[in-house]
């Protein structure tokens, strides 16, 4: 499975700033609203992150319709369209102990083969890549654009500006799959037979789940009226369970912090706090719902039933740097 791209995240939304960038410091105090730049970014995806919403559809040799409105996708199931057909998918995890999957797939049989996997437990850490930002639409490139990204934004409080509401924020992310579960090019044997592929494929628009990978998918995202830097510091050392300085935990004392999860379980994983108490509050829950035993994917890839043609989606939106 393919990992999100950090490096292009951070190359679309800091070469617009940089450019924009004064040779002199400004003197003149200006409201932020002043100071915003906003530019169109473009982000493509294919690999995409799974959420509550989906997760229960979400295994090699689902097939499904795929359906773009603007940035969005629907995906509906067509299980009951076609007459399945047995699959061959392999785990990434080594050792004689974990066969391949050979059966007509569906989520019960996937769930079950994956509990069956030798896994080696590994307790979740804070790996996290981090940065500022200004807008609260980077979370859908984090998330691949997914149904979470509502859920986030009504528990935010964001009903139309994306924009922060405090002077400075960071965010940090990790995306740790542990292992995947890939089919192979299915034969003409498998999956579903030459006939129903042209029976429901009218549309072009029919893929099926080809991998999934499994682990965390994390993101933490906090603002505040501290400095960025003061910030950045204070919220790692909450995270890695330091003593906070004075001015530490000042900045946190009236932050907004953000939790979300995608992890073993079905469900998602989103809290808020506002308070250095409330986050050390929710830290332990946020440990322990990462550390959930694996039986649902994070992450999913798509094949054209047609062509075996990777689907890609590619999103557009203007972005405050």
């Amino acid at each position: 499975m393919k990992k999100i791209n950090l490096y292009y995240l951070a190359l679309s939304l800091f070469l617009f700033s940089t450019a924009c960038k004064k040779t002199t410091p400004d003197v003149v105090t200006i409201p932020p609203s002043e100071k915003d730049k906003i530019t169109s970014v473009t982000w493509k995806f294919n690999s995409f992150i799974a959420d509550g919403q989906n997760v229960s559809q979400i295994y090699p040799g689902a097939i499904l319709s795929i359906k773009q409105n603007g940035n969005n996708l629907e995906m509906i199931s067509l299980q009951n369209q076609y007459t399945a057909l047995p699959i061959t998918a392999s785990t990434s995890i080594t050792g004689l102990g974990n066969p391949s999957f050979k059966d007509i797939p569906s989520s019960d049989k996937i769930y079950n083969y994956i509990k069956s996997l030798s896994i080696k437990n590994q307790s979740f850490s804070y790996a996290y890549t981090e940065d500022e930002f200004k807008d609260y639409n980077l979370i859908k490139y984090f998330l691949s654009n997914n149904n979470d990204v509502k859920s986030i934004f009504e528990n935010i409080g964001i009903k139309t500006s994306t924009r922060i509401t405090k002077k400075h924020a960071v965010y940090f992310y990790s995306n740790n799959e542990k292992f995947s579960l890939d089919m192979n090019l299915p034969k003409k044997t498998e999956l579903l037979s030459i006939a129903d592929v042209e029976a429901i494929n009218t549309g072009k628009n029919v893929y099926y789940i080809d991998g999934v990978g499994y682990g965390n998918n994390s993101l933490i995202l906090a603002e505040a009226d501290a400095d960025f830097a003061t910030l950045k510091n204070a919220l790692k050392a909450v995270l890695e369970k330091r003593v906070l300085t004075e001015v530490q935990a000042q900045a946190m004392s009236n932050a907004k912090v953000t939790f979300y999860a995608r992890a073993g379980g079905k469900e998602s994983f989103i809290k808020i706090a506002n308070t250095l108490d409330e986050v050390k509050s929710i830290l332990p829950d946020f440990e322990a719902f990462n550390n959930a035993a694996t039986s649902y994917p994070i992450s999913y890839s798509l094949r054209s039933v047609k062509d075996f043609v990777m689907f890609n989606q590619s999103i557009t939106l203007n972005v405050i740097i």
